[in-house]
């Protein structure tokens, strides 16, 4: 429990979802470029673009758990938020926004994912779905006191996504990464 100059648990989390998010910045940039010779390779670069605007809007809520104040609606439009990055540029170092900002950026990327990504969701989907969508947004709402909306996009999930109820269900669930109840798994093969 000492921190230390050297803290990785902690620069890392900064660092990776930088990293991240720079990534998702490049692919944003660039992907109105490209232009799909048919309607499933049109389909397949809205999915990407919905997919880059998702994991970015979970990087910033990620950052903002862990790097900022709780969200409280009086103080939020002055309390310090996070430095925004929505430009790949590594070397910039922007100042921090307010936290009504940042979490501005994540419910505005939220917006942008499901207006791009439309792929029906699954028990344990290994990508990016509707269902992931309504769950990120359903998360950032309860923290920004949306109550209303957190409960409502969370009682689609809850009827579509059951709580595993026997012993054999929940052990397999912990063994194997399996169960009724998981919206999304990172995919990560055995050699990986």
């Amino acid at each position: 429990w000492d921190f230390e100059a050297s803290q990785y648990d902690i620069e890392d989390i900064w660092h990776y979802n930088y990293v991240t998010i720079n990534n998702c910045n490049n692919i944003l940039s660039h992907i109105d470029a490209i232009t799909g010779e048919d309607a499933d390779q049109a389909a397949t670069l809205s999915m990407i673009k919905g997919e880059a605007y998702l994991m970015r809007a979970i990087c910033y809520h990620t950052l903002a758990l862990r790097f900022a104040k709780d969200y409280e609606p009086g103080t939020a439009a002055s309390t310090l938020g996070l430095p925004l990055m929505t430009e790949p540029d590594p070397n910039a170092k922007p100042s921090r926004s307010t936290l009504e900002q940042t979490y501005q950026l994540i419910k505005d990327d939220i917006s942008a994912a499901r207006a791009n990504l439309k792929t029906a969701g699954a028990a344990n989907s290994i990508y990016f779905t509707v269902d992931v969508i309504n769950a990120l947004e359903a998360r950032v709402d309860l923290y920004m006191h949306n109550f209303a909306s957190a409960i409502n996009l969370s009682k689609g999930l809850i009827a579509n996504y059951p709580l595993d109820t026997k012993a054999n269900e929940f052990a397999s669930m912990w063994l194997n990464d399996e169960s009724s109840e998981v919206i999304y798994r990172t995919f990560q093969s055995v050699d990986e």
